[in-house]
């Protein structure tokens, strides 16, 4: 029953971060796992203490939609967190599912490198190298895909994942001879991925800078709105999952991170700490945590390295137990919520440009809650477009209203707010237009395409 899960996580991979149908997915067919027989490690609570603090930030934020995307990933985490808690005590038929889900994913491992960044498919990798070794297939076999995956990281010149590896290796032998290898492969890095480390430097200083004028946060998933043209290279991320944890979360989050690592640490076995080795490196220096993917490999390893509970920690798990399904279930309102109206905005979007009276139909029919800043660029330019098709004078000024709303970073580094300021200025709707198509793209819709 825990293994079957892990059915999962390959239809995820092939999809973006945020893609809410596959999360949605994921929280319902998981349903026969949460509600089945198993256990529950008190560390679980960390992970509802993180959704609940996620939730509540979400009041605050503008971007609404993409903090309890966030959200809902955590809810995911804490399942296959327990999913990886509870694979030492599966029956031999799960194991061998685990070992079969094992070899099917490296039929289709070939196929990875078209579909996504290379980056992120070099860090599942990775952390799926852990995975097979933590399986019961023959250890000829074992040494096999770990070459093969080696070598597709390699291929693809994942640096970040390489050190992982590596520093995991280091962790688990413990000897003075590997940790100096990772000192000279770390100084290798620095000079034979140069540009990629001045790229980080830039990122992680404007981080601070956000982190400066935004100290309580500017929610999850929303440090995309504030990158773009502000001086940094082309990126919707930091690439370090801590650093954007902190900006985006704020100085509270900050706290909870590191009591969140800490206790992760106490928790997991001495043997195994070269998982936590590995999930320390990418979430330092990558950003592929963010893809859910990634993110469950990773829980669910961090799960299966897990102590088990002394006595005294037992009251601790039956009241992680409740938060626990209490967290699945709010995730679940909360992901189907988001996704019915995540299908009518799809829905204007097909018809923006060919109909925007209709569009803004589809977009009528779009919860209020939570708050989309793509849905009011969208708004904004199939009602520029009605109200300029009209005459109408209110239609073009609530139009402006919507397209304003839709900014968040509100600089003028920022392109968005540039063309924004001009539309008004000079009351150009097709600058207007510009603007707000800048914010739908950041969101995977793209208006030139159609």
């Amino acid at each position: 029953m825990t293994v079957i899960l892990f059915l999962i996580p390959l239809g995820i991979f092939f999809s973006l971060y945020f893609d809410l149908w596959a999360m949605v997915s994921v929280l319902l067919l998981a349903a026969f796992f949460v509600f089945g027989k198993k256990k529950i490690h008190h560390f679980a609570l960390w992970f509802f203490l993180l959704y609940v603090f996620v939730f509540f930030l979400g009041f605050f934020v503008p971007a609404q939609f993409e903090n309890y995307i966030f959200a809902i990933q955590i809810a995911i985490w804490a399942i296959f967190f327990t999913a990886g808690y509870n694979l030492k005590n599966a029956s031999p038929i799960s194991r061998v599912v685990f070992n079969i889900v094992v070899l099917c994913f490296f039929i289709v491992l070939p196929f990875l490198k078209t579909s996504l960044n290379p980056n992120v498919v070099s860090a599942f990798l990775a952390l799926f190298v852990i995975f097979v070794w933590v399986g019961d297939l023959k250890k000829f076999l074992k040494i096999l895909f770990t070459l093969l995956a080696l070598f597709c990281i390699v291929f693809n010149g994942s640096w970040i994942a390489i050190f992982a590896l590596l520093v995991g290796f280091a962790t688990w032998r413990n000897k003075k001879l590997y940790w100096l290898l990772v000192a000279v492969v770390s100084v290798v890095i620095l000079f034979v991925a140069q540009d990629s480390v001045v790229e980080r430097v830039v990122w992680w200083s404007r981080a601070f800078d956000i982190l400066k004028r935004h100290p309580f946060g500017i929610g999850f998933f929303s440090a995309k709105y504030f990158l773009p043209g502000s001086g940094v290279q082309n990126t919707i991320f930091f690439h370090s999952f801590l650093i954007q944890f902190v900006v985006e979360g704020g100085i509270i989050s900050a706290f909870l991170l590191l009591a969140f690592l800490i206790f992760l640490l106490k928790n997991t076995k001495k043997e195994n700490y070269f998982v936590f080795a590995v999930g320390f490196v990418f979430a330092a220096f990558d950003y592929s945590l963010y893809y859910t993917g990634c993110g469950m490999i990773l829980s669910f390893l961090a799960g299966y390295s897990m102590k088990d509970p002394m006595k005294k920690t037992l009251r601790s798990s039956k009241l992680a137990g409740a938060a626990f399904y209490l967290m699945w279930a709010s995730a679940v309102f909360l992901s189907l919520e988001m996704f019915s109206g995540s299908r009518n905005f799809a829905e204007g979007n097909f018809v923006l440009l060919r109909n925007p009276s209709k569009a803004l139909y589809f977009y009528g029919e779009v919860p209020s809650f939570p708050r989309m800043p793509a849905l009011y660029a969208a708004r904004a330019v199939a009602l520029s477009a009605v109200g300029e098709k009209n005459r109408d004078r209110d239609e073009i000024e609530e139009s402006f209203v919507l397209a304003k709303k839709a900014i968040i970073f509100k600089d003028v580094r920022n392109p968005s707010y540039r063309d924004f300021l001009i539309a008004r200025r000079f009351e150009n709707l097709e600058k207007l237009r510009d603007a707000c198509s800048r914010i739908l793209f950041l969101n995977g819709v793209d208006l030139e395409k159609g």
